[in-house]
């Protein structure tokens, strides 16, 4: 049996068992709804009902155990499907690497075995001789200097404008910086009158008092509070940017850095004003 039909098996029983527990709970219910229920009937009827929780519970985690496992065996044939065997090959060597590249061995002053610098270099070697010493001069022949092994000829990038394109970093996120006002924050907040352009706030300025007593049954400290009228003109902080349909349908990231840089300028202008403003008392 495959763990499909397993698991249909166990999901069948499981479907027969909550009929049974449903009809268990019904009658139950039916039993505890009348005047006089009979406690043995309603004992019974819940022992037999407490059974097949423990059985529905069970048949859960093995049901849960069975596609589990068919997933993990469903994830291997499909890697199976995918990893194909790689051929032994023959070790590389420096030989198979310029037969594979179609590279040539390069002998220059007729010293076979030494290969070229570089795939893309081409030599520039050029032969020197030694001329003879005159006989009569009775000294050594002296060799000529050696030629150099090759020239190496680079093209930078700059030779290639429309192949190495300039990229650009249009992701906004290292220059957007979390938008704070701290000392606006800690402020006291007032909710704004829906009209008028002054609002009045009760400024204490008598406070109340508290003290020890002196000794039992004295008096007590008393201060009489009183309070001022504090009134503060309504202020507005404002800015904004006229941008072209252009720039924000053909940029990148126009209107985000645009509306964030706009949003640090109000909140810079905000706290500003907020810690710059004489406030009396």
């Amino acid at each position: 049996m495959t763990i499909a039909q397993l698991i249909a098996q166990v999901r069948s029983t499981m479907k027969d068992k909550l009929d049974q527990r449903n009809r268990l709970a019904t009658e139950l219910g039916e039993l505890r709804s009348t005047e006089s229920p009979d406690e043995a009937k309603v004992k019974e009827v819940r022992a037999a009902k407490d059974a097949l929780d423990a059985e529905i519970d069970a048949l859960q985690v093995r049901c849960a155990d069975l596609e589990a496992e068919q997933a993990r065996d469903d994830a291997a044939d499909r890697l199976s499907r995918e990893v194909h065997p790689v051929e032994a090959s023959a070790p590389i060597t420096r030989d198979s690497v310029v037969r594979r590249t179609g590279a040539s061995h390069l002998h220059p002053r007729g010293r076979p075995g030494r290969a070229s610098s570089s795939f893309a270099t081409s030599p520039a070697s050029s032969s020197a001789t030694t001329p003879p010493a005159p006989a009569s001069s009775g000294t050594c022949p002296r060799s000529a200097p050696s030629a150099p092994r090759c020239l190496e000829r680079a093209a930078g990038t700059s030779a290639f404008a429309g192949l190495v394109v300039p990229q650009y970093l249009t992701d906004p996120s290292p220059w957007l910086s979390r938008l704070s006002r701290p000392f606006a924050d800690v402020c006291n907040r007032h909710d704004l009158p829906a009209s008028g352009m002054t609002v009045n706030i009760s400024r204490i300025t008598t406070l109340t008092s508290a003290a020890a007593q002196t000794s039992e049954n004295s008096s007590v400290s008393e201060s009489n509070i009183d309070d001022t009228l504090l009134t503060e003109s309504v202020l507005t902080v404002a800015g904004q940017q006229t941008l072209s349909r252009q720039a924000l349908e053909r940029g990148t990231g126009v209107e985000e850095v645009t509306l964030n840089d706009l949003m640090r300028r109000y909140h810079s202008a905000l706290t500003r004003s907020c810690s710059t403003t004489r406030r009396p008392g």
